[in-house]
């Protein structure tokens, strides 16, 4: 009974921490994300690019307290930590979908986080079709990138250096994910390949958003 009583103790302190976390984290990110989505363009004063920049910060460490919470109450807090490694450092360079509103950001990216680990954690995929995926999302991923946002429109050298750190970063992830699958450690090869199709998906979701 001791041993429960400790356990369960430990467990909640461990959600009460991240918890904490996400609630000043996603407290500091909803002041900063109103302020870009008025401005929307950094200019050169530097108040502006400080801010811009904690702006960013904020923003990824509530997706980050998040995400490890909902790693550690499915049982994998590893598994949550690849995932937004991958789709941060691939969604950087390869671009995607930015949403109108406050609102619709946040519904976006945390139902995407959820129904992500919860896919990864619970579902099954062949290696089959998880080659299938990945040879059809480098391609799609390549010959997509970058996305440019409306208002950060990039110049030719810049679309050529993120096309470049683009497929640096797929090809590494793939030899990851290949890696992964080859030593029999199924939940990283679902992580990493459920972030290229996160970002393969964002990258469709924005030419139809150019488009309508």
């Amino acid at each position: 009974m001791k041993k429960l009583i400790l356990f369960v103790s430990k467990n909640l302190c461990n959600v009460a921490v991240f918890a904490a976390a996400f609630a000043v984290t996603a407290s500091c990110s909803r002041w900063f994300y109103q302020e870009e989505l008025d401005e929307q363009v950094v200019d050169d004063s530097n108040d502006k690019i400080i801010k811009y920049g904690l702006r960013r910060v904020c923003l990824f460490l509530t997706d980050f307290a998040i995400i490890l919470l909902l790693s550690y109450l499915l049982g994998n807090i590893w598994v949550g930590i690849l995932f937004e490694l991958a789709y941060s450092l691939l969604r950087i360079y390869a671009g995607g979908f930015h949403a109108s509103k406050e609102t619709y950001c946040f519904v976006l990216s945390y139902s995407s986080i959820i129904i992500s680990l919860y896919l990864i954690n619970y579902m099954h995929i062949s290696t089959f079709l998880m080659f299938i995926a990945c040879i059809t999302m480098f391609i799609s991923i390549v010959l997509l990138s970058p996305i440019e946002h409306k208002n950060k429109p990039l110049c030719k050298k810049e679309r050529i250096i993120y096309r470049r750190n683009t497929i640096i970063i797929l090809i590494a992830e793939l030899g990851a994910l290949f890696y992964f699958n080859w030593s029999h450690q199924l939940l990283f090869a679902k992580s990493i390949l459920a972030a290229i199709l996160l970002v393969g998906l964002a990258q469709w979701f924005a030419l139809l958003q150019k488009k309508f």
